[in-house]
């Protein structure tokens, strides 16, 4: 259970747009506290175990399957324009183009699978500036699959809660941040059918650029032994 509680998947907000509410909120490189004029950041998810108590890890080979890339793209402007998620063999799982106003307000998204069928839409059911809720459906069939709440604080996520109809199990995630807006402690709660597992996690970054954007963080659990999420980012910026 452990490994669930690390690997921190945050309900990026995806849609489309047509006939849909634009968002109070944009999906920008504030969003996710990045500096500079980035291009594109790629992040690799390796679960690991701590070593010792300097924060050494190495890779838990009993997991490797559970290697990841995520990868976001921003234009000039600044604001996010797609989302691919890749597994350890760096094949493309989900492709969500996001789509936004002028202003750069969040319109939706569409999320494409490998073949470039598409599969969700989300829709906007009411938002504000530090508040979303949004619904994500089944493109073909319009099933309902997840419904999710989301409090922000100075532009940064502070709080979200989802349900996940299709799995039926629910998630909380509430973060804490540092006085740079970098996250330090997450707490979580899953709920599976009569099942509840409460977990708090901790960020400790270990590597910065000259940007200050951090390119190296781990994520671990002082009650859960020596299992850790390390992850790495590869960050390419606009000359």
């Amino acid at each position: 259970m452990m490994k669930h509680t690390l690997i921190i998947i945050i309900v990026i907000l995806i849609g489309c747009s047509n006939g849909m509410k634009t968002s109070e909120q944009s999906l920008s490189l504030k969003s996710y506290n990045l500096k500079g004029k980035i291009e594109y950041i790629s992040d690799k998810k390796i679960p690991s175990i701590l070593i010792d108590n300097d924060m050494e890890t190495q890779i838990d080979t009993t997991h490797l399957t559970s290697i990841s890339f995520q990868n976001k793209y921003f234009n000039k402007n600044g604001y996010l324009t797609n989302l691919k998620y890749y597994d350890k063999d760096s094949v493309l799982l989900i492709n969500s183009k996001i789509l936004f106003s002028d202003s750069g307000k969040y319109k939706g998204s569409k999320d494409f699978n490998k073949e470039g069928q598409q599969l969700k839409n989300t829709k906007i059911v009411s938002s504000n500036i530090d508040f979303l809720e949004i619904k994500t459906y089944d493109y073909k069939t319009g099933e309902l699959l997840s419904k999710s709440k989301t409090e922000y604080e100075n532009g940064l996520v502070k709080k979200q809660y989802s349900e996940f109809e299709s799995q039926g199990h629910k998630s909380e995630y509430i973060y804490k941040r540092d006085n740079e807006g970098n996250e330090i402690e997450i707490s979580m709660i899953l709920e599976f059918s009569d099942q509840k597992i409460e977990s708090k996690s901790f960020v400790k970054y270990m590597e910065f650029d000259k940007y200050g954007n951090w390119i190296k963080r781990i994520d671990y659990n002082k009650e859960k032994g020596n299992e850790c999420l390390v992850t790495i980012r590869d960050i390419r910026y606009y000359e």
